[in-house]
């Protein structure tokens, strides 16, 4: 999603989508709020690879120099995405994912 950042006088922010031409936020907020929303969305497009990685490796990736593709084994990531986008299911399967592949962060 496209992102416009006004900055006004006092030096304040206001972030509205260049897509949807909404405000994302209420108002005017300070720096440290844009840089956490922004941070916020970042950690939001991670957790989607994440999820992603997990549920169709190998497809997209050089095996032995050739590439693998989607099939209907793999094909599940995209489908959980879209069928449990940010709900609780989402943030389960993000943790189990973590928890089971030991990663820190």
């Amino acid at each position: 999603m496209g992102l416009e950042i006004k900055k006004n006088k006092q030096g304040l922010y206001k972030l509205k989508s260049s897509v949807s031409d909404e405000n994302l936020n209420d108002g005017w907020i300070t720096e440290d709020e844009v840089k956490k929303i922004l941070i916020e969305r970042e950690f939001g497009r991670f957790m989607q690879n994440v999820i992603e990685i997990d549920m169709e490796f190998p497809s997209g990736y050089y095996i032995n120099d050739k590439r693998k593709f989607i099939n209907n084994k793999h094909a599940s990531g995209g489908r959980f995405l879209l069928d449990h986008w940010y709900d609780e299911e989402y943030y389960k399967k993000y943790n189990e994912i973590i928890d089971r592949l030991k990663i820190e962060l």
